[in-house]
């Protein structure tokens, strides 16, 4: 599972894109969500991944953690690493209600 986390870029719809192509399940988590929301959004869900932007860093700094079992945080305008899209299958879109207490619809 991956979140998105992220200001109305361009860039959002390209890793929706590659997320689906990648057959990974994504959710977009709202940049005007608190702290406390987006963390249980991520914990909830399970999180692998989490995707953001310098301008939404501030919101997940309590989050980022290098323990175990913790999901891999990569911030837009920094260097990724090259993944490979060999074997790609079909991915889809996980949605949360609003306000991020509901669990996954």
């Amino acid at each position: 599972m991956s979140r998105f986390l992220m200001e109305n870029r361009l860039a959002f719809m390209e890793i929706c894109w590659a997320a689906q192509r990648s057959g990974l399940y994504y959710t977009a988590i709202s940049r005007y969500l608190k702290e406390d929301e987006i963390a249980y959004i991520v914990k909830d869900s399970g999180a692998k991944l989490v995707i953001t932007s310098p301008r939404c860093a501030e919101q997940i700094k309590g989050l980022v953690s290098d323990g175990p079992g913790e999901p891999l945080f990569f911030m837009l305008d920094q260097p990724l690493p090259r993944l490979s899209l060999l074997g790609q299958g079909g991915g889809s879109a996980a949605w949360y209600a609003d306000r991020g207490r509901s669990r996954g619809l």
